[in-house]
């Protein structure tokens, strides 16, 4: 199966495909998302941090890319964990989409009492944390172990988080499992 993605850099500025051992912030998602999305990573699963993303068509590639210039290239991969998920952009996922009534930001802060939100930043101690990039799973485990509002809800957080049900890891295939749904993967 080919995977499309867009090259918008200028020849002068390197390679854009040169492999990075760095998480990335996520850009699309909100962190609290990227963050509960981490923590409820299944271990097959490749890190969405660490990941190249691509597309199943050339055109979505162009479109994702945001960009009418550059040149879009397929990808092909011998060793690598490839995921796909049903939408074009994980920022459509209905965790992460504002426009969702139970996105997984709306969730989160109904678990919290207004006294909290009202707290300046500074007095809102390690819970507050969890709003910030690329926390790995066992900072995110440990703020929620020691948090008075998200401790007795653990299960009922880890279960409101579905991306991962909703993803589907693609072994050999002809056709992707969706025409137009996003691609992840690690090699």
């Amino acid at each position: 199966m080919k995977m499309f993605r867009l090259d918008r850099t200028d020849a002068h500025l390197g390679n854009p495909c040169q492999h990075r051992d760095t998480r990335r912030a996520p850009s699309n998602v909100p962190y609290l998302v990227d963050n509960l999305w981490e923590w409820c990573r299944p271990m097959p699963m490749p890190s969405r941090r660490h990941s190249v993303f691509a597309c199943p068509t050339p055109e979505l590639a162009r479109e994702a890319g945001n960009a009418t210039a550059g040149s879009v290239f397929s990808v092909e991969t011998t060793e690598a964990r490839v995921v796909q998920i049903a939408v074009k952009d994980a920022k459509f996922h209905p965790e992460a989409d504002p426009a969702n009534r139970n996105n997984l930001s709306r969730v989160v802060a109904r678990m919290f009492d207004q006294k909290w939100f009202d707290l300046p930043i500074a007095e809102r101690g390690q819970e507050a944390l969890l709003w910030s990039p690329c926390l790995e799973r066992g900072e995110i485990d440990r703020i929620i172990g020691l948090s008075r509002h998200l401790r007795p809800r653990r299960e009922e957080l880890r279960n409101a988080v579905r991306f991962w049900q909703d993803a589907t890891l693609v072994k050999k295939r002809t056709v992707w499992p969706h025409a137009e749904g996003e691609i992840f993967f690690t090699a």
